[in-house]
């Protein structure tokens, strides 16, 4: 950064990961989008998702600022350690910063559904990721912890045709027990045992 430009969030954040805080990373659809898997047209900023390990937080001097967009942390042991947080560089202007690569990012976004990310907008993204690498796919799958995001990354992987669905083995992934309701007053998908838009499944039973 050169004296005098305006700092924005992706400088703040270098700082951040540049200092003792190398931790936090761009993660979920912030992530897909800066890599180029997400596609918007808004007059407003979208939300910036930032993921941290558990009990972390960003300093006062970082949530304070108005970064003119709403800044989303999420302290969270959404993968096991051995994933050693194989992270991505990406460049802005002059400097770099570290985001999940798109395997990791796509189950980072499923994790706010519907809470913070739409189901729809999610099966638009994820309908855009041909190219996710079954090999990372299969080791995330296995280490993420939480059952939601992983029964929707398969279920959307099967809904929008992605074709690296077959390379996975979905037998080596805990899928949990029991129905998940992600959308209310939606339908259960018999497969993956998720409510989803009646709209979105024709083989469905009212849930």
């Amino acid at each position: 950064m050169r004296t005098g430009d305006r700092v924005d969030w992706t400088g703040a954040l270098y700082a951040l990961q540049e200092g003792q805080d190398e931790w936090v990373h761009v993660g979920g659809r912030t992530a897909l989008e800066m890599q180029g898997f997400a596609h918007y047209a808004a007059a407003e900023a979208r939300d910036v998702f930032l993921f941290g390990p558990p009990k972390s937080s960003l300093p006062p001097w970082f949530t304070r600022r108005d970064w003119r967009a709403r800044i989303v942390f999420t302290a969270t042991s959404l993968f096991s350690s051995s994933q050693a947080q194989e992270l991505v560089s990406l460049a802005v202007r002059d400097y770099t910063i570290r985001a999940a690569p798109p395997e990791q990012a796509a189950l980072e976004m499923l994790f706010h559904v519907p809470q913070l990310i739409g189901f729809d907008e999610a099966s638009q993204i994820m309908a855009g990721l041909g190219t996710v690498r079954p090999s990372v796919a299969q080791k995330l799958l296995e280490q993420c912890g939480s059952i939601k995001a992983k029964r929707l990354f398969l279920y959307f992987a099967k809904l929008t045709g992605l074709a690296w669905l077959s390379s996975l083995d979905v037998s080596r992934v805990n899928l949990g027990s029991g129905n998940r309701q992600i959308i209310k007053g939606g339908t259960l998908d018999k497969e993956y045992r998720i409510t989803v838009p009646r709209s979105t499944q024709s083989e469905a039973v009212l849930f």
